[in-house]
């Protein structure tokens, strides 16, 4: 019994111990708001970061990026009607952090994680009624370190399906 005890106080000790709020990654919230006749604002957040290794995350975002890409950039799509539409609008995005810029992607040191927003700008959007619009998140890299070595990875489609706006009519 006594053992049972110490190793469960052992446990807390490391639990409490370990930074707290650091998690791997999870999207916080999204937003899709009209402005002026035809623009629309779209916002995707998330939170990325790793108890044991640092993390650079990509800066720039591109319209049209799947995700078996290899840019390094944050790909995105424009969704009307449930289909990814290359061709209504035109957008300008960007990711934006509080997080260090190194080497051109945003970096964070193992044991802290960061919030990130892909802010984005169709303009151009087609006469109101037409179609129901969101902007999806179609490709999300990111690399790891861990001892000096570079893990290359990105979330894959089951995981980026939660990375979208509301609809806009």
């Amino acid at each position: 019994m006594k053992i049972n005890t110490l190793v469960l106080g052992g446990l807390l000790c490391l639990l409490f111990a370990l930074p707290a709020g650091v998690q791997a990654y999870f999207t916080t919230s999204q937003t899709a708001v009209p402005y002026g006749n035809d623009k629309i604002l779209f916002t995707v957040s998330y939170k990325f970061g790793f108890l044991n290794r640092d993390l650079y995350m990509p800066v720039m975002a591109i319209r049209g990026l799947d995700t078996a890409d290899k840019s390094g950039n944050l790909g995105y799509g424009v969704v009307t009607d449930g289909v990814i539409d290359v061709k209504i609008g035109r957008t300008t995005a960007l990711v934006l952090s509080s997080a260090e810029i190194k080497d051109g992607r945003y970096y964070l040191p193992r044991g802290k994680n960061g919030t990130f927003t892909l802010v984005a700008v169709m303009d151009n959007k087609p006469a109101q009624n037409t179609k129901d619009i969101s902007l999806l998140v179609t490709s999300l890299p990111f690399t790891m370190v861990e001892k000096g070595k570079n893990y290359e990875a990105r979330l894959n489609p089951s995981e980026l399906q939660y990375y979208v706006t509301p609809k806009v009519k």
